[in-house]
């Protein structure tokens, strides 16, 4: 645990953090985006100088920049967007800040998606060890989550759909907690078998993972980073006692929220969110006025920007524009739609291209397996059931028992060509031409 920054002992303003900073030359976000960095430069070199190294040099420390902090990231974590690192950031910026925000506000979480193996434990452990008071859960249960509420930790959730599964707790949490105001409710027994009313403060910030797929409405409220697969040699050495790039950066970020509390009241803050000259609302629509359902995330990454001194609007437009708009079912949508590519000219009736089930799971199990993705389970989130929903499927409609074989099929009809993203205006054309 690193010892609390001492703000008196470092009297040099807040500095003011630009993009230009970040690429460590004068240039324009937009001149940067039409050329993008190639993913190559990512991979850390052997050794970089850590300018956050000696952690108990407080100026020192203040005179790092964003871009000194997001090279030590990239020590232990690899996304597949450098301004991801950006995002990054804002999120672990807004744990340090979240108690002197309006206690009625809405905010947003971080997310970390990607392949098995990508590295999304590992970029959800950072993030317990850099964030305000943070704490990762692995196998929870009611009592553990309740605790660390209760202490007002930030939750770092590993597998969250999979832990939401055996604790159905965990999901009500971080459904209710993007509130900063909300409680969840619960009655328990105490020590003497008496009931009582177990009322849990919930929420704040909190970084977390999935497995498959998480609801669309609570996806929404995240801001999804994609991790790139796999990691250098030098990062698993350095996940290994990350305590040396973590520890600093974790300094870096009280030090500088400190200060940002020093300019920052809670009137102030009330100020900005409330926006009465319209300041925030004109920035919004110039950003992400073309993507309205991401409209809160961008607010809150101004907020915590204009908070911290950080001059990103640019970037977050870039951030918020490639957000997800599906679930996590769309890869699997893309293997349904590669099977039915191969398999349209086997039988058909009135309804369309027919599958029997059986053989269909078995084609679809072996994609899943050879593009890396998270195998189909029989109940859960990311269950065969909720992959046929998804693509159309209706039992008793287009999935029904063959009359002939008495065996379960699957119809490739209208309804589902359109759900996995096929063209039936263009296949009619073809059917009827002999094509």
């Amino acid at each position: 645990m690193t010892e609390p920054i001492r703000l008196e002992e470092s009297p040099s303003p807040l500095p003011h953090i630009g993009f230009s900073a970040f690429f460590g030359m004068e240039a324009s976000l937009d001149s940067m985006l039409e050329k993008p960095q190639k993913l190559e430069s990512m991979v850390p070199p052997a050794c970089v100088p850590n300018p956050l190294e000696d952690s108990t040099d407080l100026e020192k420390i203040c005179s790092a920049t964003l871009a000194d902090v997001i090279e030590q990231e990239k020590q232990l974590i690899r996304f597949s967007d450098d301004l991801d690192y950006i995002g990054l950031n804002i999120g672990i910026a807004l744990s340090y800040i979240q108690d002197i925000l309006p206690k009625t506000v809405r905010i947003f979480y971080v997310g970390f998606s990607g392949t098995k193996g990508s590295g999304k434990s590992t970029a959800t452990s950072f993030c317990s060890r850099v964030c305000n008071e943070g704490v990762k859960l692995e196998g929870v249960s009611y009592p553990a989550v309740a605790d660390a509420c209760r202490h007002k930790k930030t939750l770092c959730l590993d597998e969250f759909d999979a832990q939401s599964e055996k604790c159905p707790e965990l999901e009500t949490i971080v459904r209710q907690g993007i509130d900063l105001d909300a409680h969840v409710c619960k009655m328990a027994l105490d020590g003497k078998g008496n009931w009582h009313r177990d009322d849990i403060p919930c929420g704040g910030m909190k970084f977390l993972n999935w497995r498959g797929n998480i609801d669309d409405a609570l996806l929404q409220r995240i801001l999804v980073i994609k991790m790139a697969a796999g990691a250098s040699t030098r990062m698993i050495i350095n996940n290994e006692a990350p305590e040396r790039f973590t520890g600093p950066i974790q300094c870096w970020f009280a030090a500088h929220a400190a200060r940002a509390k020093d300019v920052w009241s809670p009137d102030r803050v009330r100020d900005l969110v409330e926006d009465r000259d319209h300041f925030l609302e004109k920035r919004l629509d110039s950003l992400i006025g073309t993507v309205p359902r991401q409209i809160q995330k961008g607010f809150w990454m101004l907020v915590i920007c204009d908070i911290f001194g950080w001059s990103l609007d640019a970037t977050i437009k870039h951030l918020i524009e490639k957000q997800p708009e599906d679930n996590a079912f769309e890869d699997y949508r893309e293997l349904v739609a590669e099977i039915y590519a191969q398999k349209k000219e086997l039988k058909k009736d009135d309804g369309g291209v027919v599958m029997e089930l059986v053989d269909f799971k078995k084609d679809m199990a072996q994609r899943v397996k050879d593009k890396g993705l998270y195998p189909l389970r029989h109940k859960g989130a990311l269950s065969w059931t909720g992959l046929r929903q998804e693509c159309g499927w209706v039992d008793g409609l287009n999935e029904r028992k063959d009359w002939k074989s008495g065996k379960k099929v699957l119809i490739f009809d209208d309804h589902v060509l359109k759900a996995i993203g096929v063209d039936t205006a263009g296949q009619q054309v073809l059917d009827q031409s002999g094509g």
